[in-house]
């Protein structure tokens, strides 16, 4: 089996959509494969957009701790949605 390790420098992103509430995703930094370290680094002030299938840009602030938030989308039921980032120079 070829293990991938693990790379700081990329973005961990946690979070889910309910239909019908604000929004709140958290962006941290990938831990090592096998490191000791268990607490996840959070990755501020990003520029994090959602984008409906529309293309109706929803930004996300960022409140604290690696947390992205938007009390003006409320996810709906049967859409789709798309949310882009950049985080050292790689676009997600």
């Amino acid at each position: 089996m070829d293990v991938q390790l693990s790379d700081p420098n990329k973005a961990v992103v946690k979070g889910y959509l309910f239909a019908g509430k604000p929004v709140s995703i958290s962006i941290t930094k990938q831990l090592l494969y096998g490191a000791t370290d268990t607490i996840t680094h959070p990755i501020e002030n990003l520029e994090v957009v959602i984008y409906d299938s529309k293309n109706n840009a929803y930004p996300l602030l960022y409140t604290s701790n690696g947390i992205y938030q938007s009390d003006k989308l409320l996810p709906q039921v049967g859409e789709t949605y798309t949310l882009k980032f950049t985080y050292n120079g790689k676009e997600y």
